[in-house]
């Protein structure tokens, strides 16, 4: 027989009849037709079905049902050369029912992705806006076991496997408008109770936001084309009157009778690549087979070298392994200190995971390359190699290693006498590695890029909490122990300036503190009180002052509590031209936009980021005159790329910044807040040559019923008269962005 060309597959619990009209309008332009469905459905019940499913597949589906977890057990059921994916809440447009066999036709595509218009308010209209648009399902794949990836979790399918093609033939996704809200209601409830629900950029929920638009949408919708409102009338006229909706039981309600063939619920998980592995599946034979160097064996190695090296692993459980599952399986390797009768010390280095390239199966065996960081500091250390089940547990059969670290031997100046590479090589000489990033330590780095070396923290208090103070202390003990065991050539100090009407810290505590962050690795640690609140930015140029010549300033607000990583993961984009490197912020991030691939951004907040000293003597450092509290960051930064230094966004760089929310996670600004933010808006936009500006909002506040808004014209109005403005830059707007309130682009936007 021959081998289909398309392959249509769907899993529904009805309404049949309407799963019967969207099937009708696929019938002819695909060649197979698989449905899986409710095997408590009746022999009579599956009538609409007949002549349209060339096989009808009963299952069981449980109170757990979700389509995706049924999808890789579906997909093995499929013959054709193409598989499409229909949800039976989705018509077709009548673009892509035309299009589809010249798409599975072609012979360079392994993917087709296609844009899903969701219907709202009717089924004549749909939502033209973020974030039901662009969304894109995958619509058409290549049915290859070698390069189809499903990943099985709450919506999410088949990986996008290159090539692929992205296509504007809609499907038109329609229960928001055939669905009561009560029941799309009860949908967001199981989504949201499952693991791994999906969250937008803002932290909403990805069901909430896409099955209530009458709540989230904010913008008219747009029409329907009549070519595509006529099939979605012909599938809402289907008559469902009598249908019943099945869509998954309870394991405890009373035993029914399935239809004949109905295949079992076990049976169809065991198709899942995240169903939970069982016990028997952890087990491993690692062997080491290769690593040696130039006049080294395997266990010798050099402080922070990147070591290539080869095991051969088995899979002896029971359970295939796969390949770039979520919960994947991966080789790691860690290094240890010497413990007791040799055994495991303390952990001192985690390597990077090597996941699995293709499925490894039981009984399999195979050769896996992978690399080794060793530790920076000299001395013997317990080397791990073994497989770990990320989130879940290692495997703990893995090979066990006993290395030396050994310094590296002074570089001789000159090449005398020597007569190859390898000659070079032998006698212990550096040679760096060409077209490789440096993976030693910060000094070797810094030595052969002219990178710096040294990094101040600075902090400005204002009458901290005692409990802020200690998170705040806590967290930055550990940032500066996990840089420095992962960084020891780079000195890292700490500088705390101190607004407070009274000092924070008498002489003593100073003392304690000091002595408390003695383990840590810090070079130093100065404490400032200033008899005076001089603002955020006019503290931050103060303990510049007397930053006797550090490299890199860290400006970090004390309201932060810093991730471990942090000053590590900033480290890594201060390259090149960059001058500002800033973290992420959570719970609330900016919204402000950065591309993805460089980092690059239109400025960086002054509550988390990393600063070139130089920046500050190109810029003059904060302008303290103009902004008593916020927006200097957004100046520093603009002044940083009129300079010609970039400001990139580093998101793996974490901290909790600790901004009260409403009880609708909303921010609650008081008057303060208000005042100071309202007055250095007023401000930024006269330095940067916006009058327009300055007048639409000097008119807005003028006409505010808000009392603190007054006190900002008053206060604006005042420095107006005495000639205290700013000296307006950057006339041809170069840098300054005013186009939203976040003072950049928006990459997404809170509910305000």
């Amino acid at each position: 027989m021959e081998k289909p060309r398309i392959s249509l597959c769907c899993i529904t619990g009805g309404p049949l009849h309407q799963v019967a009209a969207i099937l009708k309008l696929y019938r002819p332009v695909v060649d197979e037709i698989v449905v899986a469905l409710n095997g408590r459905f009746t022999k009579g019940e599956l009538r609409p079905l007949a002549g349209l499913a060339d096989r009808v597949l009963p299952c069981e589906m449980r109170e757990d049902f979700l389509q995706e977890r049924y999808r890789a057990w579906l997909y093995g059921q499929c013959r054709g050369e193409f598989i499409c994916t229909v949800d039976t809440d989705e018509v077709p447009s009548s673009a892509l029912l035309a299009a589809l066999p010249e798409l599975a036709a072609a012979r360079d595509v392994v993917t087709y992705l296609t844009s899903c218009r969701w219907c709202y308010p009717d089924l004549a209209h749909w939502l033209d806006e973020y974030p039901w648009e662009p969304s894109w399902k995958m619509i058409l794949v290549r049915n290859d076991p070698a390069t189809l990836h499903i990943k099985g979790g709450v919506h999410e399918g088949v990986m996008a496997v290159a090539p692929y093609s992205f296509l504007e033939l809609p499907v038109y996704h329609i229960s928001d408008v055939t669905m009561s809200l009560p029941a799309r209601e009860r949908k967001i409830a199981f989504y949201d109770g499952l693991d791994g629900n999906q969250l937008l950029e803002d932290g909403r929920s990805v069901s909430e936001v896409f099955y209530l638009p009458e709540r989230f949408a904010r913008y008219p919708p747009a029409d329907i084309p009549p070519e595509d409102l006529a099939l979605i009338d012909q599938v809402a006229g289907a008559d469902t009157a009598s249908d019943r909706v099945l869509e998954r039981e309870s394991v405890n309600d009373e035993p029914g009778e399935l239809l004949p063939g109905t295949f079992a619920y076990e049976a169809i998980l065991a198709s899942w690549p995240e169903r939970p592995l069982p016990n028997g599946a952890y087990q491993a034979r690692i062997e080491l087979r290769r690593g040696r160097t130039l006049e080294r064996e395997t266990t010798e190695l050099r402080p922070g070298e990147l070591r290539p090296m080869m095991v051969r692993i088995e899979n002896c459980g029971d359970s295939t392994w796969l390949r770039e599952a979520r919960n994947r399986i991966s080789l790691a390797s860690r290094f240890f200190t010497i413990g007791t009768a040799g055994g495991r010390g303390q952990l001192v280095r985690e390597c990077r995971r090597f996941p699995f390239p293709a499925d490894l199966h039981p009984g399999q065996t195979r050769l896996f390359p992978f690399e080794i960081e060793a530790p920076e500091e000299p001395g013997e250390y317990l080397l791990v190699v073994d497989l770990v089940e990320e989130y879940v547990r290692w495997f703990e059969s893995g090979l066990e290693l006993l290395v030396r670290v050994s310094p590296v031997e002074p570089a001789r100046r000159g090449l005398e006498g020597v007569s190859s590479t390898t000659d070079y090589l032998s006698r212990g000489e550096i040679v760096p590695h060409i077209n490789a990033e440096p993976r030693g330590g910060l000094a070797s780095v810094f030595v052969q890029s002219g990178m710096p070396g040294s990094v101040r923290i600075q902090t400005v208090l204002y009458c901290p909490s005692a409990e802020s103070l200690a998170r705040y202390l806590r967290a930055t003990a550990q940032l500066v122990r996990t840089t420095t065991s992962a960084r020891p050539e780079l000195l890292v100090e700490i500088a705390l300036g101190d607004n407070s009407p009274s000092t924070t810290f008498r002489q003593d505590e100073v003392d304690q503190l000091r002595s408390s962050f003695k383990e840590t690795g810090l070079h130093a640690l100065t404490f400032e009180h200033f008899d005076d609140n001089l603002g955020h930015g006019g503290a931050q140029n103060r303990l510049l002052d007397d930053a006797r010549g550090a490299d890199l300033i860290l400006i970090l607000n004390p309201d932060t509590c810093a991730s471990p990583n942090l000053l590590l993961e900033l480290l890594k984009a201060m390259t090149g031209s960059v001058g500002i490197v800033e973290g992420r912020q959570l719970p609330l991030e900016h919204q402000k936009a950065y591309d993805p691939a460089t980092g690059d951004t239109g400025w960086a907040s002054g509550a988390c980021s990393l600063v070139r000293r130089e920046v500050f003597e190109a810029t003059g450092g904060y302008d303290a005159d103009a902004f008593f509290l916020y927006c200097d960051d957004v100046d520093l930064s603009w002044r940083a790329r009129l300079a010609g230094y970039r400001v990139v966004y580093q998101s793996s760089a974490v901290c909790f910044h600790d901004k009260r929310l409403s009880a609708e996670a909303k921010e609650q600004p008081g008057d303060t807040e208000i005042y100071y933010s309202g007055l250095a808006a007023l401000l930024l936009a006269t330095k940067y040559s916006r009058v327009d500006l300055v007048q639409a909002q000097l008119r807005d506040l003028s006409n505010s019923p808000i009392p603190v808004h007054a006190e900002i014209v008053k206060a604006f109005t005042r420095r107006q008269r005495e000639g205290n403005l700013p000296t307006p830059l950057d006339c041809d707007k170069r840098v300054a962005d005013f186009s939203t309130y976040a003072y950049a682009s928006l990459r997404f936007d809170y509910d305000r």
